[in-house]
């Protein structure tokens, strides 16, 4: 997981390195906008649960944060890249998914709007999936494991999003983010905490994450 944190700081530092770079044109041109806020995740089938398994995992409301740098082709589209992360936890366990993508995005705005600005776009590129447990005791119906730890992989990525931003001058603008993104089947090692033995693997289906957030706007 610090890998993960650490690529999202590192691609986060070079979309506003970009940012303070671009300024220097003048032209407005580029942006920066952030955003915060809540994310659900749909129930998902569970192919390997430790073995060949059925049922679903389901998942409780949690949090996110994306960061994205972006260049205004035409006045109405722009083209850019995205990271940031989601963290939810899972029901009935002691663990939690989280989520970091990294994807180019295609936005369309609709810049005759006024100061109201409606927005939407796609995109698609990768996404480390992280599962992590802790000490999560459980029954395999062969004896009982105590799973301590995590494991990550990287999955293909696509999503869709919309919203509006209110502009309060020339630079500055706040508004409202809906995001849907898919993930491809994620698949984790897990292993024993205390005999340090191979449990097997963790596989479900494709993940469906709903994110709503927050978004400040930055032009330069």
């Amino acid at each position: 997981m610090r890998n993960t944190f650490s690529w999202v700081r590192a691609a986060s530092l070079a979309i506003v390195l970009l940012a303070v770079a671009a300024q220097a044109q003048d032209d407005r041109k580029w942006y920066v906008r952030a955003d915060m806020g809540g994310t659900l995740i749909n129930n998902t089938d569970v192919k390997q649960f430790i073995g060949p398994s059925s049922g679903q995992m389901e998942f409780d409301a949690g949090y996110g944060f994306g960061i994205s740098g972006g260049y205004h082709m035409l006045p109405w589209l722009a083209v850019e890249l995205q990271t940031g992360y989601t963290i939810n936890g899972i029901s009935d366990m002691d663990a939690v998914l989280m989520q970091s993508p990294l994807t180019v995005n295609v936005v369309y705005e609709c810049n005759k709007c006024g100061k109201f600005v409606p927005f939407i776009g796609i995109g698609g590129g990768g996404q480390t999936s992280i599962f992590a447990a802790d000490d999560e005791v459980f029954d395999t119906g062969e004896g009982t494991v105590w799973m301590d730890g995590g494991d990550a992989d990287i999955v293909f990525a696509y999503q869709a999003f919309g919203g509006f931003r209110y502009e309060f001058n020339e630079r500055m603008s706040l508004g409202f983010l809906y995001r849907f993104r898919g993930s491809g089947s994620p698949e984790w090692e897990v292993e024993d905490w205390y005999t340090g033995e191979n449990l097997g693997t963790i596989e479900v289906d494709d993940v469906f994450t709903h994110t709503f957030s927050v978004l400040f706007n930055m032009k330069f």
